[in-house]
């Protein structure tokens, strides 16, 4: 047989109602949705399916890249980049358009991510961009460069010359 339904929504009056039930313009917050049915006897459903949930059409506020260190020099080609975001939003760290690195920030809103595919030597301008679970996103962080270096200095004797013959106070230079 078939059955009718009756919604409720927000403590609404029960209304008939048919699946797919919708409900456009909900405001932003929490919001309570239950249905009931009555088969084609009468016989009334005593426990009606419910479902809370929590509408969200804000943005995340951008977060921030606190580490490493603003124009830092590294030898590390896969630096720990990390900061703060909208907690349990999901952390997306770009260079240019290239994704380099994603992460989640905890309850306290921390995330930190290791880059991959690694940073090659150069400059490195980095920019995060969180989207929270309702899929806003964020806009961009500042931006934060980070430049590898993974050559060690070098360093050249310029006087005097190996192998020469010299007075005690005579200087070397480098």
């Amino acid at each position: 047989g078939s059955s009718t339904f009756e919604c409720v929504i927000d403590g609404s009056p029960i209304a008939s109602c048919t699946s797919p039930a919708s409900y456009p313009g909900l405001t932003e917050g929490s919001h309570t949705f239950s249905v009931r049915a009555t088969d084609q006897y009468g016989n009334v459903d005593a426990t009606p399916a419910t479902y809370t949930w929590t509408v969200d059409t804000t943005a995340p506020i951008a977060p921030t890249i606190s580490t490493p260190a603003s124009d830092i020099y590294t030898s590390d080609t896969t630096p720990a980049v990390g900061g703060l975001a909208e907690p349990g939003s999901t952390v997306n760290v770009y260079e240019g358009v290239t994704l380099i690195g994603t992460a989640v920030a905890d309850g306290s809103g921390v995330w930190s991510l290791s880059p991959d595919p690694t940073l090659s030597v150069g400059s490195h301008a980095l920019v995060a961009r969180s989207t929270d679970p309702a899929g806003n996103v964020s806009a961009d962080s500042d931006t934060r460069t980070i430049v590898v270096d993974t050559s060690a200095p070098t360093v050249t004797l310029t006087a005097p010359v190996d192998g020469t013959e010299v007075q005690p106070e005579t200087p070397i230079t480098f």
